[in-house]
């Protein structure tokens, strides 16, 4: 499978910070269609859900990415401008998911 993109992961970090942990759950309605917009598996989208959880919660492991890390700190620096860039890569890319922003 392609590597994430930094849209891919801005999106999931907002999408992330604005909703449940369990929505990232691969058995949820909304973990399917981010994983349809995004051309993945639910179960990549419920392995980087996690990911961004552990560096949110300062559990920095060797799994995760240098993208989520960055993107967390971003966020966590000025969520604003992450938000609206990730409403941008929806409109952008045509991905549905401005309802779970």
């Amino acid at each position: 499978m392609a590597n994430w993109t930094d849209e891919e992961i801005t999106v999931l970090v907002t999408i992330y910070m604005n909703n449940d942990f369990s929505i990232g759950d691969d058995a949820r309605p909304e973990n399917h269609l981010i994983a349809s917009s995004f051309g993945r598996k639910p179960g990549a989208i419920d392995r980087q859900w996690r990911n961004v959880k552990d560096v949110f919660c300062g559990k920095l492991t060797a799994n995760v990415g240098r993208k989520i890390k960055e993107t967390v700190y971003r966020y966590q620096e000025d969520p604003e401008v992450v938000e609206n860039l990730a409403r941008y890569y929806c409109e952008k890319k045509g991905w549905p998911l401005n309802d779970l922003l």
